[in-house]
Order: C-alpha cells, then sequence, then structure tokens
C-alpha cells in the first residue's frame, strides 16, 4: 500500500502545476566523469549524459528540464513493466515520485522523477542499489529539504502517472506556410499573395493532403470548420502519429482593405514553424 495516500489529494499538484523547466546544455558534459548516477536527456534523437555526478554536485552543477514530451517514456519503460514505484512529501509539503524500472536491483535502472515542478528521466549502473538512487535523487531536486521515500505498491498510482504522461504529451502542431514571389522582401508583399507558381502547388500536395475545412473533424489548428470564416480548404498531415495542421497564407482570406493582412499573420504568427516557399 501507499504510506501517502488520501485520495490522491496530495497527488494533485504534480498533475496539474508541474511547469517546464529548461535545461542548461553547457554543463551536460563535464571533464571528469566520477561513474555516479547519470542523467540521460532525450533530445530528438539524440542522448546527452552527464558523465556522473554525486548528489551533491548534481544539485548544484546541473540544470535538468522536463524529459521530451513527444516520447510515451513512462508508458514504453515503467508502465506494466518491473518498476518500482516511491513516493514522498519534504517539510515544505512538496510531494515527489520516483519510479525505478530495471530487471532486478542488481541490473542496470531506469528512472523517472515527478516533482511539482519538472519531470526528470535518468538512469544508474547496476552498482548502485535502490536506498542509493533515492538518496541521490533527493539531493538532486531537493538538498536543503530532503526527501525520505517510501514504496507504494498501489496500482491506482501506476494509472495516474500514465494518465499525466498522456496529458502532457503534444500529439498536434500548426506550422505555417508562407509564398514569396521572386523578388519580393517585404513580409506585407509575402502575405498579400493569393497564388503561388506550379511549383509552390506541388509543394502543397507534397507537403499534406489538401482538406475542406467546413465539418472538419480532426485537429483543426485554430481554423473554423463551421461557418468557413478562414478559408474553405487547407492542408493536414499525418506524420508518425501526430496531426499537423498548415496554416497556408494563400488559402487563408484576403482582405483588399488591409495592406498587413492581419488575419493571415494571426495565424502564421503563433504557429511553432513557419515555411518560407521561395
Amino acid at each position: 500500500t501507499c504510506a501517502h495516500r488520501d485520495d490522491w489529494e496530495i497527488l494533485r499538484p504534480l498533475f496539474e502545476n508541474q511547469e517546464c523547466v529548461r535545461a542548461n546544455w553547457d554543463s551536460v558534459d563535464p571533464q571528469e566523469p566520477k561513474n555516479e548516477l547519470k542523467l540521460v536527456k532525450r533530445l530528438w534523437d539524440f542522448k546527452y549524459e552527464s558523465g556522473g555526478f554525486d548528489a551533491g554536485e548534481l544539485a548544484h552543477t546541473v540544470t535538468i528540464d522536463g524529459y521530451w514530451l513527444d516520447e510515451p517514456i513512462y508508458e514504453n519503460n515503467f508502465y506494466n513493466k518491473n518498476a518500482y514505484n516511491y513516493i514522498s512529501t519534504n517539510a515544505k509539503n512538496q510531494t515527489a515520485v520516483v519510479s525505478i524500472a530495471c530487471t532486478n536491483e542488481k541490473s542496470a535502472k531506469m528512472i523517472m522523477v515527478i516533482t511539482y515542478k519538472e519531470t526528470l528521466q535518468l538512469r544508474s549502473s547496476e552498482i548502485y542499489k535502490f536506498r542509493d538512487i533515492l538518496k541521490a535523487v533527493s539531493g538532486m531536486i531537493s538538498p536543503e529539504v530532503p526527501y525520505t521515500f517510501t514504496r507504494c505498491k498501489d496500482p491506482a498510482l501506476a494509472e495516474n502517472l500514465l494518465k499525466f504522461e498522456h496529458g502532457n504529451r503534444v500529439r498536434n502542431y500548426k506550422f505555417g506556410i508562407l509564398y514569396c514571389k521572386e523578388g519580393q522582401v517585404d513580409e506585407n508583399h509575402m502575405f498579400a499573395n493569393n497564388e503561388g507558381s506550379e511549383d509552390y502547388q506541388q509543394f502543397l500536395d507534397f507537403i499534406g493532403n489538401r482538406i475542406p475545412l467546413k465539418g472538419w473533424k480532426k485537429f483543426r489548428g485554430g481554423l473554423d470548420v463551421r461557418e468557413n470564416t478562414t478559408g474553405e480548404e487547407s492542408i493536414f498531415t499525418i506524420h508518425s502519429g501526430f496531426e499537423i495542421m498548415f496554416h497556408v497564407a494563400t488559402m487563408l482570406p484576403f482582405y483588399i482593405s488591409d495592406t498587413q493582412q492581419l488575419e493571415r499573420k494571426r495565424h502564421l504568427g503563433n504557429d511553432v514553424v513557419l515555411i518560407v516557399f521561395k
């Protein structure tokens, strides 16, 4: 059973108020690795390792951010696997959960740490026991106010961790596409383009599917799918399970009286990626 369970009220801050903390990658590769608890951070398809610090060094020299949210790390490596869950609340009433996945205590270990403000993915070699890892984690995330972890066997914790991961994974994206005619250098002129070259049309056909917006049931990316106020068509695709709606400037409404085409800029200006086709 779980020693810290009161209708999961104590876990609610973990699942509702977690903030993203960005990493300082200048501190990722120390000069003298010490074969201690190792940080592993996935960034795109690469892994970064700290090389090893003891708990105190980790707490003071490495800034760690949230794990790569597009990858279901908990689901793939911990959920319904041979994982051990620990939970603790420190003197500041801050709750932390540690999940350790391994074949047994004498094997290499994969670790996930969830606190009130960040989620960390770690690993350690087979020479470290659970108590060593929990002590190091406590020193890393809260060196001044330590945690005393207790194992939690309640399956409800694993289910809540899975729901938490699913709720934080990014599955939908909005990308912008802006057509630039030859010789154009002013963005207002680019946003005023209503047609593109044959190559541009081929590019749109290549990058996704032309879909009618009215009645569209999948990810709409902020476009109107009821009254066609944001155009009649758009470009949409699904890549590796991720839904992508393209905001194509030439497909969005054009207002002749608006020299800046602010309606078009409103969509493309908020996109995480902007493709300029020239």
